[in-house]
Formats: structure tokens, sequence, C-alpha cells
């Protein structure tokens, strides 16, 4: 299904789509304003949160030049293994917000694969992330793709009402997170 996305004043709104009907409302919110998000790979840079990646223990290659909605760009291939992303989680344990780290300890993964597009301006452009995991138990695979386009067009961004929002705190207590 379709997640939609809003990022605004230091958090992220997510509506899972069909996967809502299971929430007590449409929304949940995501806090990241207090989250060290550079240290966990991701940036403003995605050049440097690369970086930040590669140091950790991913394998992360240049696979060269491709061509994303008529844009050249160059194409990152990133993969953590088993003991890699546990790494990222443990090490990092402490910069993350509370709900994240508590539903982080309850997180098994395998191999992780994104593919990491950058234009020439050092920007992202695609990514694709391929992820199995086991959550609580549970055996579940998310597949990601995003493209990013419109860099410099303005937009009109508001959260959705507070009536419509639970936040992840909240679930996590229901859920025993």
């Amino acid at each position: 299904g379709t997640i939609h996305e809003v990022y605004s004043g230091g958090d992220v709104y997510l509506n899972l789509g069909t996967l809502s009907g299971v929430l007590p409302t449409p929304w949940i919110s995501l806090p990241i304003s207090n989250s060290n998000s550079a240290s966990l790979g991701v940036s403003a840079s995605p050049l440097s949160g690369l970086s930040v990646l590669a140091s950790e223990g991913a394998t992360v290659t240049n696979d060269g030049s491709v061509t994303e909605n008529g844009q050249t760009m160059t194409q990152y291939t990133v993969t953590a293994d088993t003991s890699q992303v546990r790494h990222l989680i443990t090490s990092n344990a402490t910069k993350l917000p509370s709900w994240m780290s508590a539903a982080a300890s309850k997180f098994s993964s395998g191999t992780v694969v994104e593919t990491v597009d950058v234009d020439a301006a050092g920007r992202l452009g695609y990514l694709d992330a391929k992820i199995n995991e086991t959550v609580a138990g549970a055996s579940v695979g998310v597949n990601v793709a995003e493209t990013v386009t419109g860099y410099g067009v303005p937009v009109n961004v508001a959260a959705p009402p507070s009536s419509q929002v639970t936040s992840i705190t909240s679930l996590s207590q229901l859920s025993g997170l």
C-alpha cells in the first residue's frame, strides 16, 4: 500500500494507508527533532550519510552513473548484514528517541540492501531499500522506494489535525514496546 508522510515541526507524520484501519487514528507521529540523525546515517547530505554508514561497518559501493527522471546521478549500493545492522542499532541506541530505542531492542534484521542515487549537487534523487526483519517474533519484509524531485519548488505543508494523530509513544505503550 501507499504510505503518506508529512515532515513538520520536528515530527514525521505517517498515514499507513490500509494499515491505518488497525490504529486508533489515521496518522501516527514520530518525533525526530531530539535524535542525532547525522550519527545514524541520516543527513541533509546523502554522501555524509553514506560515509557514516561505511564507518559503522556497512559496505558502500559506487555503482557508477544512472539516469533518474532525465537527470544523471551517481548510484551507490549499501549493504549491511545481520551483525552490522545489530551493531548500528546498539551502538547508536543512546542517540535515538526513547520510543525508537525501545522498538529497536525488539528488532532483528537480515541483510539490508539499499540503492541510493545522488545528483551532481549532492542531493538525494532516489532511494530503494529492501529489508527482511523479525519484530517481536514476527517475520516482516519491507520494501521502500522513494524518488525525490522538485528541489527549490515552494510547497505548503501542514501537519494533520491533532484529533487524527496518535503519537508513536502512545502506540508503543499500548503494544508493550
